[in-house]
């Protein structure tokens, strides 16, 4: 899977949570359902934009340091394991 998968993934689910916590907001407030496809579509595309672009920024932000502790866990692996295989 490709990290662009996952983001567009993570933020069209996060959309069409905000859409459903909407209509339980409205539902709890006694209003009617809204039947605005384009509002919906509104809604959401507005929330999937927001979380793709913070979800890209921790991405850039915390990247290289996620590389380097990866890189650090498998020589620490390898390095236990050449020490089994010894001894």
């Amino acid at each position: 899977m490709s990290a662009s998968f996952l983001i567009d993934a993570i933020s069209g689910g996060a959309g069409a949570l905000a859409y459903k916590e909407y209509e339980k907001r409205r539902e709890a407030q006694g209003l009617p359902p809204a039947h605005h496809q384009g509002a919906k579509e509104v809604l959401s595309a507005i929330v999937s934009a927001e979380v793709a672009k913070h979800v890209q920024s921790y991405e850039a932000q915390h990247g290289a340091q996620q590389e380097e502790d990866i890189k650090r866990l498998e020589e620490a692996v390898m390095a236990k394991v050449q020490g089994m295989s010894r001894g």
